[in-house]
Formats: structure tokens, C-alpha cells, sequence
């Protein structure tokens, strides 16, 4: 997975060259400067790459549906909208005892909440848990 010694320049222009068109269309890529940056780091230097918070909200900001209805967490599959409603889904018991087990990840990997903590998320995150169900 991790880019290959040869590979090394092209990974380098590439992420320069996205930094280059965000600059000029920030509006068609949403991935802030800090978080396109990091992707060399992650590639070519795992071992000093960032590492998680000391918590992941990440699994109370993003969720991903397949194509297949699959909704899945950065943890795994949580169900799929063709069994029931998305909100009920996402206020499940299971999907809220993903996001307790994924509080103390601490994987190194690009999710947002590792490269684009914003505080503003964390207050979404705060509301959430005291407002729930």
C-alpha cells in the first residue's frame, strides 16, 4: 500500500499539483491544505506521521453508504439501509457502541479527524452526546 521508493517524486508533484488547483478552485476540493500536505507523510514516513487524538470523533461526523446500503463506520459495517431508516441507524445502540470503541482509536490513518480537527466538530460531537436519545 505504501508508495514504492521510485514512486516517491510523482506522489510529490501530484500532492503539489492539487495543492496548486485548490488554490485556484477552492470550491471542487474540499480537503483542507493541512490534510492534503499530510498525505506525504503518511506514505512516505509512516513512523513520524501524525497519530490519533487522544480521542475519534470520527464516527460521530462521517458515515459511508455503499452502494449496496452497507452503512459503515471506520470501524466496520454497521447495517444497511435496507433493513431500516438511516436515522435509526445512526442512534442505534450498536452504532453508538462503535463510536464509545472508536474513542480510543489509535490508529494512524488520514480520516479527518486526525488531519482537520476542528473545534467546531468537537462542539457538534459535545451537543450530540448530551442531546441523544
Amino acid at each position: 500500500m505504501w508508495i514504492q521508493e521510485e514512486k516517491e517524486e510523482a506522489l510529490k508533484s501530484a500532492i503539489k499539483r492539487i495543492v496548486a488547483l485548490k488554490k485556484k478552485f477552492p470550491h471542487l476540493i474540499i480537503n483542507s491544505n493541512t490534510y492534503l500536505l499530510a498525505i506525504e507523510d503518511y506514505f512516505l514516513r509512516p513512523e513520524k506521521a501524525f497519530h490519533s487524538p487522544r480521542r475519534c470523533y470520527q464516527a460521530y461526523r462521517t458515515v459511508h453508504v455503499t452502494p449496496q446500503g452497507q452503512v459503515t463506520a471506520c470501524a466496520g459495517a454497521v447495517d444497511s439501509i435496507r433493513n431500516g431508516d438511516f436515522y435509526d441507524i445512526w442512534d442505534s445502540s450498536k452504532f453508538h457502541n462503535i463510536r464509545k470503541r472508536q474513542l480510543h482509536c489509535r490508529n494512524n490513518c488520514m480520516s479527518l479527524c486526525v488531519i482537520d480537527h476542528s473545534y467546531l466538530d468537537l462542539f457538534r460531537v459535545i451537543v450530540y452526546q448530551a442531546f441523544k436519545k
